[in-house]
């Protein structure tokens, strides 16, 4: 089990919560800064970073520090003066690495060589970068870098006066400081251990973290009702269609909370009369289906030709279901968010969505798309008018715990890829 130090603001205070064994406790203001502090006397395995978070990695140690306008802006940089010039001469190489390759794309895409020279938009990775910029193609760096183990292990040379170590009496009083929360957790060796043990393991299988605004349903009934009788049949689209049965469960119970005539509302004039192709993961082959009331020979001969009558066999229509959901995550880039907000707006919807994102902040369909963790495009399904704005929050109130994963698996250049997330309430951060 590992344990995760998430760094961010909650009504306006600096806030650290600290998540091992299933078990949350919270820190702020003060408590969460002498916690940070605690950082400095590390060195990571891995830093990934984002446009607005960096996440760091030391064995089964990770840390999250979200918010980070509000981060330097405040000024909490100060607490970290090693590991912020190490973050700093990292991300300089990485981007220096990074910008080469890029040229060279450009020489071969843009017979003309036009080269586009952006900046990062952050406050922190101006601060960061100072006066470094990129040379892109298309103007937008990469939404996440990785910066491997060898990277961050190289040795920085630090004058005296920019060092910065806790002396042991602090680390131990702050421990103490934890210890009071009336919250059960790990014992205070057991928290000390990630923050001190200098050779612990590298991190395996990161999974990406999302954080959405949803509080588990209240109606245990209608969930474990609906969930019950067709979990069986979740287990075998999910092999079938490759997504994981509780993605399916929650679906379905949000749209009809087991309605048999039609399980997963399946708009049929919308869908009638297009051949719908999709993956079948356990038989390792492609299906194509065609919602048709009159099915011609030769459609029969071509797809598995599928009535209205078929769809009020839960069998069918939850399949039917699962391919669906597979059309819109080919639209939505196998982005599994925006993949459930577009079965139900539809990728018109979802393309105005887009369209405003780019106009208000710069940010483009597929920068988003690009990143598991980014649903901005959540703020903005207000936009088109019709639909449900709120589809991703009422899905994932049927989750069984907040923290738990769901998976979608698509073909890339003909090797499966699995994408993995971990869904969190805003409000129960890790």
């Amino acid at each position: 089990m590992k344990t995760i130090y998430t760094y961010h603001f909650s009504n306006r205070k600096f806030t650290c919560t600290i998540e091992s064994n299933e078990k949350i406790i919270k820190l702020q203001e003060r408590k969460a800064i002498e916690s940070l502090q605690l950082l400095d006397t590390l060195s990571f395995d891995k830093i990934q970073v984002f446009k607005h978070s960096i996440r760091l990695y030391k064995g089964n140690f990770e840390i999250h520090l979200r918010d980070l306008d509000l981060f330097v802006q405040n000024k909490l940089d100060q607490y970290i003066p090693k590991l912020y010039k190490k973050l700093e001469e990292s991300i300089k190489d990485y981007l220096r690495m990074e910008a080469k390759k890029k040229q060279k794309q450009n020489k071969k895409l843009n017979p003309q060589n036009k080269i586009f020279k952006v900046t990062i938009g952050a406050t922190l990775m101006m601060v960061l970068l100072s006066s470094i910029s990129l040379k892109t193609e298309d103007g937008k760096i990469n939404e996440s870098t990785s910066i491997e183990t060898d990277s961050l292990n190289q040795e920085n040379s630090f004058e005296e006066n920019n060092t910065f170590s806790i002396p042991k009496e602090d680390i131990v009083e702050t421990e103490n400081r934890i210890e009071e929360s009336n919250v059960q957790m790990q014992t205070t060796k057991e928290m000390q251990s990630p923050l001190e043990e200098e050779n612990l393991s590298a991190m395996q299988n990161q999974e990406n973290i999302v954080y959405l605004n949803y509080t588990k349903t209240d109606d245990l009934i209608k969930k474990e009702d609906a969930s019950e009788e067709y979990e069986e049949l979740a287990n075998w689209c999910g092999e079938k269609w490759g997504m994981s049965p509780n993605l399916i469960l929650m679906q379905k119970t949000q749209e009809s909370e087991g309605d048999e005539e039609n399980l997963m509302q399946i708009d049929w004039d919308k869908w009638a009369g297009e051949p719908i192709r999709a993956y079948n993961f356990r038989d390792n082959k492609y299906e194509t289906f065609l919602l048709t009331n009159n099915p011609t020979e030769e459609q029969k001969a071509n797809c598995t030709c599928i009535t209205q009558n078929d769809l009020k066999n839960p069998k069918t229509n939850m399949s039917i279901g699962c391919v669906l959901l597979r059309k819109s995550a080919e639209y939505m880039d196998y982005h599994i968010m925006a993949a459930l907000q577009c079965y139900n707006l539809g990728p018109g919807n979802m393309d105005k969505i887009f369209d405003k994102i780019k106009e208000e902040t710069g940010q483009t369909k597929e920068e988003i798309l690009s990143d598991q963790t980014n649903i901005t495009f959540y703020n903005y399904t207000y936009v088109p008018g019709e639909g449900d704005p709120n589809y991703l929050s009422n899905v994932f109130q049927f989750i069984d715990e907040y923290g738990d994963s769901i998976t979608f698996k698509h073909l890339q250049n003909g090797e499966v890829v699995e994408e993995t997330l971990h869904v969190y309430n805003e409000e129960r951060i890790l």
